[in-house]
């Protein structure tokens, strides 16, 4: 497991499912501090966004599978946990009310994926390929040529 994929649990969606499973003051404690660890994230998130459009020239970019794919979902990514934190400051404690939580739950763990992905790709580009990328050509995505 990456440090992106930990970091995301961290940031994140523990919380979220510490919520979900539970209204005691540990899990209360953890949704306190949700929205601030979600809004941190999404700008952090923006600024490792831009830092990576400064890093790899736009020629590089435009002519590699790889490389468009990994820019894609680093913005989806981005955009999805933007909206998180929007959704859970937003709607406050209902978030965790009735089937909400549920869904709150799903968001996060669809995050958790969206962002192992964007993780996986950058590994390729890197030169550093993960479990996950073996994972990735066994569903059928070949990462080089789609």
């Amino acid at each position: 497991m990456g440090f992106r994929l930990r970091s995301t649990l961290f940031n994140g969606t523990l919380p979220m499912m510490l919520r979900t499973f539970s209204d005691g003051t540990l899990a209360r404690a953890a949704d306190r501090v949700l929205t601030p660890l979600l809004f941190i994230g999404a700008l952090t998130g923006a600024l490792a966004f831009a830092v990576g459009l400064l890093v790899w020239p736009f020629e590089a970019v435009a002519s590699s599978p790889l490389a468009r794919n990994h820019l894609l979902l680093a913005g989806w990514s981005l955009a999805y946990w933007i909206l998180m934190w929007i959704v859970r400051w937003r709607g406050g404690e209902q978030v965790w009310q009735g089937l909400w939580r549920w869904i709150m739950l799903g968001l996060g763990l669809l995050g958790v994926g969206l962002q192992t992905i964007t993780g996986t790709l950058g590994g390729y580009l890197a030169g550093n390929p993960s479990m996950v990328s073996e994972i990735v050509r066994r569903l059928g995505w070949e990462v080089f040529t789609t």
